[in-house]
């Protein structure tokens, strides 16, 4: 998810966005990654103070394998969403 916030500017220019709605969207962009990823690490903390280190580690395939497959379909799906775009945008 690191690149999430990372499209902004691109969608920014893309869309013809005026500098100062841009640095706003920005702003509101990085404050949702910040507040979303502390949330994530609080979260994941406590499950393993909860259920030990242990048990996540003998389970951490599990978390691999589910970040490939979240990989592959948001690579799948935005190539797809972004050319129907692009399709859009050329007619």
């Amino acid at each position: 998810m690191y690149y999430a916030n990372r499209l902004t500017p691109f969608l920014a220019g893309w869309m013809n966005m005026k500098p100062k709605d841009f640095f706003k969207a920005h702003l509101y962009a990085d404050a949702v990654w910040l507040a979303v990823i502390s949330l994530i690490g609080s979260l994941l903390g406590a499950v393993v103070n909860l259920v030990g280190p242990r048990w996540v580690l003998n389970r951490l395939w599990m978390f691999f394998l589910a970040l490939a497959a979240i990989f592959i379909l948001t690579d799948y799906f935005g190539k797809k969403f972004f050319k129907k775009r692009a399709a859009e945008t050329i007619q």
